[in-house]
């Protein structure tokens, strides 16, 4: 690979794929646009959308900074990301991220942390209304007679009957979690493999703080990459259990090409002209500068359980009393 710098300020690169796990499908589209050339490196700003098919939608915009070391074939990277999300629950959340990067011909190694609003949003509601009764009775008794051969009493038999209605207001809130995540990866040298495509296998952890007094969400991860042609990759992900995701797994593809944006003013295809290399040999290390940056497609966030607002709990009783008669003999 060449370790050649580029001397013109290299083309923006728009990446778009999908993936799906277990029950979950998500798809992204990704604009890598260099605005500054330096010496050693480049300054790009980098807007993303993500869209899945439970009616989520995250917006990202980030700037970051990517320095080729000399002759070594290393790349050092700094991003700083804005991150909105509208959860199926119409619950809107942002934050900001900040991300690390070191890129190799044989070694990647990647950090994220991001900071979240820290407001709760509400996102249900509900009252419910709960009738019980109870009642008693007690029976006042008056002197006894004679009546024929028998000996009869009278009396008078009072119930008392209380109506209690419990009105009570429910509440849920959902709230962003503040976190990190990172990874290592390797090339995979695999003879007669490396040769057309690389492979490269990660290795990570994550965490995120529970909201609600629930326990954090953490856990190992890893990463497979399969660069399968310069412009296709593959990917597959695994977590230690489906508490992040919604699901254990993911498995995806994704498509990285670069484009002029001057065709576009000019109603020209600004794809037209490009070289997508078949051979990997031909790519250059330096075009890494402008590869997508890895972190996380969302926003995480956490959902209360419903929870009773006590101070809103209304009790009321309504007490009624009837009058019988009643007789017995002695």
């Amino acid at each position: 690979a060449s370790t050649a710098r580029p001397s013109d300020l290299p083309d923006p690169v728009l990446s778009g794929g999908g993936r799906f796990g277990d029950g979950v499908f998500e798809g992204f589209g990704d604009v890598l646009a260099p605005v500054i050339l330096l010496k050693d490196g480049i300054v790009f700003i980098n807007p993303r959308a993500t869209f899945s098919d439970n009616d989520e939608e995250e917006y990202n915009l980030g700037v970051g900074y990517r320095h080729l070391v000399g002759n070594r074939n290393m790349i050092l990277g700094a991003n700083v990301y804005y991150d909105y999300r509208q959860t199926q629950s119409d619950a809107e959340f942002d934050q900001v991220g900040v991300g690390l990067e070191f890129l190799s011909d044989w070694v990647d190694a990647r950090a994220n942390y991001y900071w979240p609003e820290d407001d709760p949003e509400l996102i249900d509601e509900f009252d419910t209304e709960t009738v019980t009764s109870s009642s008693s009775s007690s029976t006042e008794w008056y002197d006894p007679y004679a009546a024929g051969h028998s000996i009869l009493q009278s009396g008078l038999t009072t119930r008392r009957t209380t109506v209690t209605t419990t009105r009570q207001h429910f509440e849920q809130y959902e709230q962003a979690m503040e976190g990190w995540d990172a990874e290592v990866g390797v090339k995979l040298p695999i003879p007669g493999v490396d040769e057309y495509m690389d492979v490269k296998l990660f290795g990570g952890w994550y965490s995120f703080d529970g909201s609600f007094g629930a326990e954090d969400i953490e856990g190992v991860k890893g990463r497979l990459e399969v660069r399968a042609l310069p412009a296709v990759y593959l990917d597959a992900e695994v977590y230690e259990d489906e508490e992040l995701n919604g699901s254990d797994y993911y498995v995806g593809a994704r498509v990285s090409v670069p484009f002029d944006v001057a065709k576009i003013s000019r109603g020209r295809n600004p794809f037209d002209g490009k070289d997508f290399q078949s051979s990997k040999k031909e790519v250059p290390f330096a075009s890494r500068l402008t590869e997508m940056v890895m972190r996380d497609l969302h926003v995480r966030t956490e959902v209360s359980p419903i929870t009773e607002i006590l101070e809103e709990r209304q009790v009321t009783s309504d007490t009624s009393t009837s009058h019988a008669p009643a007789r017995d003999t002695l």
